[in-house]
């Protein structure tokens, strides 16, 4: 459903045009906002721009100034940055697709994570909404107040604030620092286990 202050339709190639206050309401849960709207009634996709486009989807807020949505996959997708809020989670990057049937957020370049715990940084990240779950594939640090964690794949969930890291493990805890195969570590008990080829340097005590 399309609510805006003008509009004109294209019989001949089935495109709407939306100017001024476009809101698009795409599910029970799921609308979308922008200053302009083209949505193509062939392809199913509506393309939407603005000084600030929002997705709002539930719990899920993402913010851009370009974003596609296409009907078909209900997918919607951004290439020139963007800014996604999930409950305490703040994400940030150039590029991104978020899934609004499965929750999935796929986030490409230059990747900031956030919660009140943490930050996270990456180049590539698959982030779910309804498991709070932070999935990562390459080089990535995440950042505490007590602690850093360097992995090239491994996880962290926002909700619980556990992160696990299954390749090139490096933990980095005031004057010590461990590498290990597998490494698991909660920030917020600062309890943590590593399995294989253990290594615990102490920097402070030698």
């Amino acid at each position: 459903i399309f609510y805006t202050d003008s509009a004109s339709f294209d019989t001949k190639n089935n495109v709407f045009v939306a100017h001024r206050n476009v809101r698009i309401e795409i599910t029970d849960t799921t609308t979308l906002l922008g200053a302009t709207a083209i949505y193509d009634g062939t392809t199913r996709i509506a393309d939407v721009w603005g000084d600030t486009v929002t997705l709002i989807d539930g719990h899920t807020i993402l913010k851009t100034d370009l974003l596609s949505y296409d009907r078909n996959s209900s997918t919607a997708s951004y290439f020139h940055w963007g800014h996604t809020v999930h409950d305490s989670a703040l994400m940030d990057s150039k590029k991104g697709y978020y899934h609004s049937d499965t929750r999935d957020l796929y986030l490409f370049d230059n990747v900031v994570l956030h919660d009140s715990t943490a930050w996270l940084y990456t180049d590539t990240l698959l982030y779910n909404t309804l498991t709070c779950l932070a999935q990562f594939i390459s080089a990535t640090t995440i950042i505490s107040d007590s602690s850093t964690v360097y992995s090239e794949e491994g996880n962290y969930n926002t909700s619980t604030h556990d992160a696990a890291s299954f390749k090139a493990s490096r933990l980095t805890d005031r004057q010590k620092w461990m590498t290990a195969d597998t490494l698991y570590f909660n920030d917020h008990t600062e309890y943590g286990r590593a399995f294989g080829h253990v290594v615990i340097v102490d920097t402070l005590n030698g």
